[in-house]
């Protein structure tokens, strides 16, 4: 699913695109990779989401690198430049080699 996010708003829950996320979530959170292509912030909403990455783009070079580095073709180095209220701290983050 491909949810964009306006500025400043959080998800709505009531919407058939999160409504089918956060029911993926109560059922496999512990087996959902959710990916954010754009804004970060969208986790708040989503509390259960226990792997995500952040893109902090929608462009397509980007998306090609988070499915690279989902199946560990790249490495995934990284840390949050921000706070995302309720889920992560600034710096949170994980270093991860590519598998050969």
């Amino acid at each position: 699913m491909y949810v964009t996010p306006e500025p400043g708003q959080a998800a709505q829950r009531n919407d058939t695109t999160t409504t089918l996320l956060q029911a993926i979530l109560d059922r496999a959170a512990d087996k959902t990779v959710v990916v954010a292509v754009g804004s970060p912030y969208l986790a708040a909403s989503f509390p259960a989401i226990t792997t995500y990455l952040c893109t902090f783009s929608d462009a397509s070079v980007s998306e090609r690198a988070a499915v690279k580095a989902l199946f560990a073709e790249i490495p995934i180095e990284g840390r949050l430049p921000v706070t995302i209220p309720g889920f992560a701290e600034r710096g949170t983050g994980l270093d991860r080699a590519a598998m050969k």
